[in-house]
């Protein structure tokens, strides 16, 4: 590793601290008797932190993949002080991003034993693991949370498609619980901003719309795509149970 790797992860501006008020409210009888200098700006979350340049970082780990750890980690160690706050600050981040309590499952899945109980598969944030077979160093191979958010997303709309009937005449048959519906469907409202009125007469702006409730999803669908939510560009307005005689016409058969 380079000798200068701590000052390449950490020479870099800080990020916040834009809209921190400077100086100190007066005349302000709800201040504390005794306050430090820097507690009044650490309010909001609002204060400056550390903006690091991990990449060198994980750089070096991917060059070492298939090395014994312990060697990797004598190479790590040889120009990091101890002394050094911000040297021994590079140690704290090895641990974030290597796991090397490792335990294997009889199906030869790691598993992470270090606070985080369960499959290593399941902490895409660990990038890598140190096996305990043979002491060395490899790639976790997990999915990130948006690919496993957009999988499953993928997964349900697969799931709609095969439960969805587009006939002529514009009828729509959805299928929900084992059951089939007649349902009608409509655009899911865009976002659009409104202006609203203060009681001292200020105008402020508040976004409406963007969601709608689907009755046979039982959920609230949205226009735009979100993390975790489902997306659709129209939704089941309403709903009503086919009879006997129109699941015979449609050549369709409840669970």
């Amino acid at each position: 590793m380079r000798s200068d790797m701590s000052k390449v992860i950490v020479e870099r501006p800080r990020i916040g601290g834009k809209n921190v008020r400077k100086g100190r409210d007066r005349d302000n009888e709800d201040h504390p008797s005794k306050e430090g200098m820097r507690k009044p700006y650490l309010k909001g979350y609002n204060y400056k932190e550390l903006n690091e340049n991990l990449a060198p970082l994980y750089r070096f780990l991917h060059s070492k993949l298939g090395q014994r750890w312990d060697d990797v980690y004598s190479e790590i160690c040889e120009n990091i002080r101890v002394t050094s706050t911000v040297q021994e600050h590079i140690r704290v981040h090895i641990k974030q991003m290597v796991s090397t309590k490792i335990w294997i499952d009889d199906d030869g899945e790691p598993w992470e034993m270090d606070g985080r109980l369960g499959p290593l598969s399941n902490t895409p944030y660990v990038k890598y693991w140190v096996d305990p077979r043979d002491g060395l160093l490899k790639l976790n191979n997990a999915k990130t949370y948006k690919q496993r958010n957009h999988e499953d997303w993928q997964k349900k709309r697969e799931e709609q498609a095969a439960q969805t009937r587009s006939l002529p005449g514009g009828i729509e048959l959805r299928k929900a619980k084992g059951i089939w519906y007649q349902v009608e469907l409509a655009p899911v409202p865009p976002i659009q901003k409104i202006e609203c009125r203060k009681l001292d007469g200020s105008v402020y702006y508040r976004d409406t719309g963007g969601s709608a409730y689907d009755v046979i999803l039982e959920k609230t669908v949205y226009s735009s795509w979100r993390i975790g939510s489902p997306y659709s560009a129209t939704y089941c307005v309403k709903k009503r149970q086919l009879s006997h005689v129109e699941m015979k016409r449609y050549g369709v058969t409840n669970d």
